[in-house]
């Protein structure tokens, strides 16, 4: 529904299409948590994360601004992929994938304990400023080689190396270009 229908939609009608986004988004999730997925979904995580009524507030009383609110919140869930169980399972493959990709092991992460440690480690990578510096697929390996050589240390110091190690080949690429740069205007 387009931004200028919603507005001039009737409370009453708001209420109707939200309920059913909601009633839709409850069954994923019950499914999702059934199966053992829901701390592999990410889009499960970011509609915990925005709920400060509950996960699924009920639609009895909102206001208009509310119900906008709540429909637009319901439809990012419902248009993610990991808000599928298809679509975790997949998350969780392509991440034990992406792992062994860069590692060269095979058995690596093979238990969802490690493969949710990591994927954690991932999600608050993603959270920092180097999510608008590298594509995931940097910082995914990135975390993925110094996770590999330091399991046994603390999450907090994963995170540190991993995050030293981006700064590293952030710097590393600014200083080659500025000699790209450099040498250019010389000749």
């Amino acid at each position: 529904i387009s931004p200028k229908r919603l507005e001039n939609m009737t409370e009453k009608e708001l209420r109707k299409v939200v309920s059913t986004l909601r009633s839709t988004a409850r069954k994923r999730i019950e499914r999702i948590e059934s199966a053992g997925l829901g701390d592999f979904s990410v889009a499960l995580n970011v509609l915990k994360g925005r709920g400060s009524k509950g996960l699924l507030p009920t639609v009895k009383g909102m206001d208009k601004v509310t119900l906008i609110n709540e429909y637009k919140r319901y439809r990012s869930f419902l248009k993610s992929k990991t808000s599928t169980k298809t679509g975790v399972k997949e998350y969780k493959k392509n991440i034990r994938q992406a792992y062994q990709k860069v590692t060269g092991k095979e058995q690596a992460l093979s238990e969802d304990e490690d493969l949710l440690r990591f994927n954690e480690l991932f999600r608050n990578l993603m959270g920092s400023k180097y999510a608008n510096i590298f594509k995931y697929e940097d910082i995914q390996g990135v975390l993925a080689e110094v996770y590999q050589d330091n399991s046994e240390k603390t999450d907090s110091e994963i995170l540190r190396m991993a995050e030293e190690r981006l700064q590293s080949i952030y710097e590393e690429s600014q200083r080659d270009d500025f000699m790209s740069d450099y040498f250019d205007e010389l000749y």
